[in-house]
């Protein structure tokens, strides 16, 4: 998703009243660019993640999470 403003995030997925947002890193210490958090804030998205080759999740903001790709699916079931 990308506005003309500059918000920007790569997945946006709607579950009944839910709408979540994933942004994929590669990199181990991510650090969203300011079109990410335009984003979150433009689609008042529910829960966002930012995807990463991480060990351990961790927070980044409140509803904004760090997660690794193995531990996603997990996540997602309990929320969903």
């Amino acid at each position: 998703f990308r506005t003309a403003a500059g918000a920007e995030i790569d997945v946006v997925v709607q579950r009944g009243r839910r709408r979540l947002g994933f942004e994929i890193k590669f990199s181990s210490a991510p650090k969203p660019a300011r079109g990410f958090w335009n984003a979150v804030e433009a689609l008042e998205l529910d829960h966002a993640w930012v995807v990463a080759p991480v060990r351990e999740s961790f927070p980044l903001a409140e509803a904004v999470d760090v997660i690794s790709p193995l531990a996603l699916a997990a996540v997602l079931d309990a929320r969903m």
